[in-house]
């Protein structure tokens, strides 16, 4: 079929001309899905670090108004009132309390002060102001809840202080 020597190095050069573009393409090719892939992961990342931090600082803020919250002075002696003589208008000033203190970051939906001896909670919300009824257990988590996070504070406020230092 090839029977002339021109047609050979013909058909030579062809498949070497093939070869190195074929061997090109695919060098340039992995090396552009490898950058793509770079570039790609490290938006990502810096995504997700971005949102981690906005996280951490909204937690933050919350457990700020949290913490603003059970040391305030007016919710404490409006619990002390009902404590002592059962007083449900006390119940009323507090959930106005908390709402207000509610209102201090967008991401808080509702405050609950929590009466474990008396198995309820006056809320931030609207309706109903107070529940009754909460089991001894849901109060026993909502403690070791509190307690783990004020050791995740206490954790990070030490490490802050060591950075600080």
């Amino acid at each position: 079929m090839l029977k002339s020597i021109r047609a050979k190095i013909l058909l030579a050069i062809l498949t070497v001309t093939m070869f190195t573009a074929c061997s090109l393409t695919g060098v340039f090719y992995f090396r552009a899905a490898g950058m793509i892939e770079e570039n790609y992961s490290g938006i990502l990342y810096g995504r997700m670090q971005q949102t981690i931090k906005d996280l951490d600082e909204s937690l933050k803020e919350i457990y700020y108004v949290n913490t603003r919250t059970a040391w305030d002075t007016d919710i404490r002696n409006n619990a002390k009132e009902y404590s002592c003589t059962g007083n449900e208008n006390s119940l009323e000033n507090m959930a106005g309390l908390l709402r207000e203190h509610s209102r201090e970051y967008k991401d808080i939906n509702s405050l609950y002060f929590v009466f474990p001896d008396k198995k309820m909670a006056v809320t931030s919300e609207e309706f109903p102001v107070n529940k009754q009824g909460i089991s001894r257990e849901h109060i026993e988590e909502l403690e070791k809840h509190f307690q783990r996070l004020q050791i995740r504070m206490f954790q990070k406020w030490k490490a802050m202080q060591k950075k600080t230092v």
